[in-house]
């Protein structure tokens, strides 16, 4: 007999029970990809960053693509921490949107 395997602790909201790898984006996750790809680069500061983590953020967390959404946090997490915490985290986010499908324009 088989039993399914279960992540321990965690709930809906936890990326790996919402399609942690999904493989397509929807509006939101189009949204977020888009605005990110056209601003990130010119947020050089802290109150940019945090502005443009709150902006995406608020577009991430209403999609289905739990790749976005997740990477899209720590994108939040890491406006306040300095140049190289924010490249990574915008290069994570930025492979997260084009492994889902997102086409930067």
């Amino acid at each position: 007999m088989l039993l399914p395997l279960t992540l321990g602790g965690c709930g809906d909201d936890h990326p790996a029970a919402s399609g942690y790898s999904a493989k397509s984006t929807d509006q939101a996750a189009e949204s977020a990809c888009t605005i990110f790809s056209a601003r990130y680069q010119r947020a050089g500061t802290k109150a940019k960053r945090l502005s443009l983590a709150d902006e995406v953020g608020r577009y991430a967390g209403r999609s289905d693509n739990g790749a976005v959404a997740g990477r899209a946090v720590l994108v939040g997490r890491s406006a306040s921490r300095g140049d190289d915490s924010w490249r990574a985290a915008s290069k994570s986010f930025l492979q997260a949107c084009h492994s889902a499908g997102w086409k930067s324009r």
